[in-house]
């Protein structure tokens, strides 16, 4: 039952990109295999236009939420959580964020 609370939707929750608010995932909640389906093909056809857009006009793709960082101790590359997301919680104010879903 734990798992299943943890996709719970909070009214507090007010990033829209939030996985929360994915609509695939909510049918395959509801049992709709189906539904679900259709919705994820949705999404990642969304996903793919929104890409070929970014493309065309040259634009790189930037994470919102992580940076890029090299860990000096190991040599390793990886994206870490720059802290963005609580000053735009505090501020109430995702207007940055695309529309993803």
């Amino acid at each position: 039952m734990f798992s299943l609370s943890l996709n719970q939707l909070d009214e507090d929750v007010k990033c829209p990109t939030d996985s929360r608010f994915r609509p695939d995932q909510r049918y395959l909640e509801e049992n709709d295999i189906d539904m679900a389906a259709a919705e994820k093909h949705r999404l990642e056809e969304k996903q793919r236009a929104t890409r070929k857009v970014r493309l065309q006009a040259k634009q790189e793709w930037e994470p919102r939420w992580f940076e890029p960082y090299d860990d000096p101790d190991t040599g390793t590359s990886y994206h870490r959580f720059s802290g963005k997301y609580w000053n735009a919680k505090l501020a109430d104010d995702f207007s940055a964020c695309a529309d993803i879903y």
